[in-house]
């Protein structure tokens, strides 16, 4: 999981900052749910999109917008707005995806790996990608 963040985190530098805050889990996921813009230098837009904007309450949004100044050191005005923009990734988006990708590569290493050809050619088996459940 540790490789899965490092890697996320050169997508998206946000992901590295959301856990750094100070926060409870339903305003990180939140954070995760949204991608960031920023305007200028006080001013934060984040882009829930739609489908996770019953996450949002006014009370998460003052205590989110009060741990990122915090954690800034500077005021900041914190924006959420509705944003079904596809083409930009949110946080949670770029971890599932990075997700998914491990686990296609360690079926197929599990497929080519010595004790599974021999598993294989003791009982007579066949194994394929889509019969590994990972767990």
């Amino acid at each position: 999981m540790k490789d899965i963040f490092q890697e996320a985190v050169q997508f998206d530098p946000w992901i590295f900052q959301i856990y750094q805050l100070s926060l409870l889990k339903p305003a990180k996921q939140l954070l995760l749910s949204s991608w960031k813009q920023i305007v200028d230098d006080n001013k934060l837009y984040l882009n829930l999109l739609t489908c996770f904007q019953h996450l949002y309450s006014k009370d998460l949004h003052n205590a989110i917008q009060l741990e990122i100044s915090n954690n800034l050191k500077m005021p900041i005005k914190l924006y959420i707005i509705k944003n079904d923009n596809f083409v930009e990734k949110t946080p949670i988006e770029y971890l599932y995806i990075l997700y998914t990708n491990k686990i296609v590569q360690l079926k197929q290493k599990i497929l080519i790996d010595p004790n599974t050809k021999i598993i294989q050619s003791l009982f007579n088996a066949k194994f394929y990608e889509e019969d590994i459940q990972i767990f």
